[in-house]
């Protein structure tokens, strides 16, 4: 599946017709090898946010401190004393280029499948996905480094705004591109197995993970560590992994009546060790990125990539997603029965096993440099062995 572009809040979206093709020739008179192919582009207009909606600025919205020591502050018919509306852009400020543009994600894939048996079949695909006018939210006053003596001053606005400081400026230039083998096998249902066995190869960079984050994961900040040097965030992005594999599948045990051994046994045995169906769940993923950060010593209000304290008025030394969490394994299991009273009524017994070899997959560690656990891992992300036992009544 192709990652979303973005994380975002969708404000109006367009797509443009796509294209594609099947092929599928014929072998010794039989279909065995299906060619697939498709293009397509969509174009949508992504948010940041109602932290940088342009209405926060002055005079529409503002903040007023007053101290009332003594006596009460206004009444309902007056008010609060003492607030001074701001009429003039002070403090952060928010501000959208005039000239921005929806998000353009071009979508591509090549896929070939066989059938390798009569209920098997293998997929192979290259998958792609190129996105372009991303928005990226960043400071847009940001003052130009080394600032050692009066960072208020170095700002490059400070000739015209010299009460402004930080301008949340919302832009669309940020990209990011996907590239994915694809494979997957598949068995239909058939003597009392089915499955699909899936992976893929894969790699994302982007220079902007969008306004929302990543939901948790170590990765690169929001904003550009240095605004004037949009290449220096270009990485892999926040849910890229390497290599991602699943397999789902269920087997009808073969015992019991109507199935390939003890089909003719007794009623009481069949219901104590026939008709059995057992289910499991496997997923795996190489790790995610990790971003080393640091105290702010830039003194330009900005997050700092780094192996270690950079000096001051200095940038990081380190790029976005340079290492890599632990991997992710997981294993569920069932195990079910039905019980027959009629052929339309029936009980039906259940255990479910969650994370049924109680393995261990561990977060990512401490990944400031400064910290005393730096380095560290303290936790993990599965969750220890838990077992669901269900009896329930169909009729």
């Amino acid at each position: 599946m192709v990652p979303a572009a973005r994380c975002s809040t969708l404000i109006t979206s367009s797509s443009k017709p796509k294209l594609g093709f099947a092929w599928s020739p014929e072998f010794f008179g039989r279909k065995k090898f299906v060619v697939r192919g498709g293009y397509g582009i969509t174009s949508f207009m992504e948010g940041t946010g109602a932290n940088l909606r342009l209405p926060l600025n002055p005079p529409f919205f503002f903040e007023s401190h007053v101290s009332y020591p003594t006596g009460a502050p206004g009444t309902i018919s007056t008010g609060f004393n003492g607030l001074i509306a701001r009429n003039v852009l002070q403090g952060q400020i928010r501000a959208w280029n005039p000239d921005l543009r929806p998000a353009f994600i071009q979508q591509y894939n090549f896929t070939t499948e066989y059938e390798i048996a009569p209920s098997i079949s293998l997929n192979v695909a290259y998958v792609g996905q190129k996105g372009t006018h991303l928005v990226d939210p960043r400071e847009g006053n940001q003052s130009r480094v080394p600032s050692a003596t009066n960072l208020q001053a170095n700002r490059p606005l400070y000739g015209v705004l010299p009460l402004v400081t930080q301008i949340s400026y919302t832009d669309s230039s940020a990209t990011m591109n996907y590239n994915a083998l694809q494979a997957s096998m598949r068995k239909r249902y058939s003597g009392g197995l089915e499955f699909l066995a899936s992976y893929t190869l894969s790699k994302t960079l982007s220079d902007n993970l969008g306004f929302y984050g990543s939901g948790g994961v170590d990765g690169q900040s929001a904003y550009w560590q240095n605004a004037y040097d949009r290449r220096g965030d270009y990485g892999p992005a926040f849910f890229d992994a390497l290599h991602n594999f699943a397999f789902s599948g269920s087997y009808d045990l073969p015992f019991g009546r109507g199935r390939k051994y003890g089909s003719n046994t007794n009623r009481f045995l069949d219901s104590a060790f026939g008709g059995w169906i057992m289910g499991t769940v496997y997923s795996t993923h190489s790790g995610f990125p990790i971003t080393f950060t640091s105290p702010n010593n830039s003194n330009v209000g900005a997050g700092v990539c780094a192996y270690g304290v950079q000096g001051t008025n200095q940038f990081g030394n380190t790029g976005v997603g340079t290492q890599r969490a632990p991997s992710f394994s997981n294993v569920d299991h069932t195990l079910s029965k039905r019980f027959n009273v009629t052929e339309r009524k029936y009980f039906a017994l259940r255990a479910d096993f969650f994370n049924a070899f109680n393995g261990v997959s561990f977060n990512a560690p401490d990944r400031t440099t400064n910290n005393s656990t730096f380095g560290l891992i303290t936790s993990q992300i599965n969750q220890p062995r838990n077992v669901q036992l269900a009896f329930k009544f169909f009729f």
